[in-house]
């Protein structure tokens, strides 16, 4: 798309699928910026492992990322293993990359899990806990890094079918939102947003 006569200023994209490659898509414009990404969600599978991945390549380099998936054998849920490493734009030197360890399993009805990941050269450590609760979804999350402890708890509901309802409480205070939307008549929506 463009504007006006001249040709600049315009951008383009394609997007497709090929066997043994996944998802591809590629975004170009006038200005010779492109962005070519690659995903695939079944990469592998070794010894109960599941990898899939994900590359990008632009103007300014190259980025990849690797993620691999593991369910804890045994009866009813034991858990699953998630473990992760990416590099940012342009940064191939291995100490750089993102790596994310993290154990997720169902406990009392709720989400739990806990993560380490190793982030410019230092560690991070998060622990979160999400639960139904009457119509609404309850989140707790614990983290440490750089020695510093933070914290988010949500509860998020929505309301008569109206509204979508959010509190919640940081390291910062308490907070919150409510949103709508509604439709007026065809191809008219009304929406609305308040924080706090």
């Amino acid at each position: 798309r463009g504007q006006g006569k001249s040709l600049d200023g315009w951008e383009a994209s394609q997007s497709g699928s090929a066997d043994g490659v996944g998802d591809v898509s590629l975004l170009f414009n006038s200005d010779k910026d492109y962005k070519l990404t690659v995903v695939n969600d079944d990469l592998a599978e070794i010894s109960g492992a599941s990898f899939s991945g994900k590359a990008i390549a632009t103007r300014d380099g190259f980025t990849g990322r690797i993620e691999s998936r593991y369910e804890l054998p045994g009866r009813g849920n034991q858990g699953a293993l998630k473990w992760s490493i990416e590099n940012a734009i342009g940064d191939y030197e291995l100490s750089h990359a993102t790596q994310t360890a993290e154990f997720a399993q169902t406990i009392a009805g709720g989400d739990a899990s806990a993560k380490v990941t190793y982030e410019n050269k230092g560690l991070g450590y998060e622990g979160a806990y999400s639960h139904p609760v009457r119509g609404g979804q309850a989140v707790v999350k614990v983290a440490l890094k750089d020695g510093v402890v933070g914290y988010n708890a949500t509860y998020a509901e929505k309301v008569n079918a109206l509204a979508d309802v959010l509190v919640g409480l940081d390291t910062d205070g308490a907070y919150g939102a409510v949103s709508a939307s509604r439709k007026v008549m065809e191809g008219l929506n009304a929406e609305y947003e308040a924080r706090a």
